[in-house]
């Protein structure tokens, strides 16, 4: 497995998956000025693991409700995407059908029409006048309070590989060691720069949280979530 998330015709597709709706940006350009130089490289790194991500940018995004993103950098984002790959179809049959949130071929509006579907069945069943319940609800703080211990052991379970494993480990565990202060574009006014590590989600000292702003932790939210009696 770890072969293929480093095999260069892998990282080239990668790297066409991250570039997606951004590939005028100055610094996904500059990547890609001198492509094959940094796909050897990042092949290399991998190959010898010694790989490790780059500078994270912080900024506090508005857009209606206020997040602390972490935004990695580019080279990394390629790997994530590379890594991700290859280790989503093992948890994707693990996965219920009714979970929507950043899956392939699901999202907001297939979930909206199953639950159309949901509610016209139970009509039918008990009657248009029988009163249907829905319970909405979200939980609090879910990406700062995901333990990086536990999420570890869930994915240890599926993820054999030893060198596959090393790599997601990295990435979960070595984010707030990795923080960068560059500013960014001033002319959005939604953003706003940050440093602060606990509006990011990251607590070193409890060893919790994932940087939202990671492609693996839109991944590994699903997984912990979907593992309750572990987390329990």
């Amino acid at each position: 497995m770890y072969g293929q998330i480093y095999n260069l015709e892998k990282l080239c597709l990668a790297f066409k998956q991250a570039q997606l709706d951004n590939r005028y940006k100055r610094k996904i350009c500059a990547f890609g000025f001198n492509l094959e130089q940094n796909l050897f490289r990042l092949h290399w790194e991998l190959c010898h693991e010694t790989y490790f991500p780059r500078p994270y940018t912080y900024f506090m995004l508005h857009d209606p409700k206020t997040r602390a993103i972490a935004a990695p950098n580019f080279r990394d984002r390629i790997v994530q995407h590379s890594l991700v790959n290859q280790i989503q179809p093992l948890f994707e049959r693990q996965f219920i059908y009714d979970s929507y949130a950043c899956r392939v071929n699901k999202g907001t509006h297939l979930a909206a029409k199953r639950l159309k579907h949901f509610l016209m069945a139970s009509h039918s069943f008990y009657g248009k006048n029988t009163s249907i319940h829905v319970l909405e609800c979200d939980i609090r703080k879910y990406f700062q309070s995901v333990s990086w211990k536990i999420l570890l052991k869930i994915i240890n379970k599926t993820v054999t590989c030893p060198k596959t494993f090393k790599l997601i480990k990295t990435i979960i565990t070595t984010h707030y060691q990795t923080s960068s202060t560059k500013p960014i574009d001033s002319q959005l006014s939604l953003f706003e720069p940050t440093t602060n590590l606990e509006q990011i989600s990251i607590s070193a000292k409890s060893k919790t949280g994932l940087p939202i702003g990671n492609l693996t932790s839109q991944l590994f939210a699903n997984i912990y979530l979907g593992s309750c009696p572990e987390i329990a």
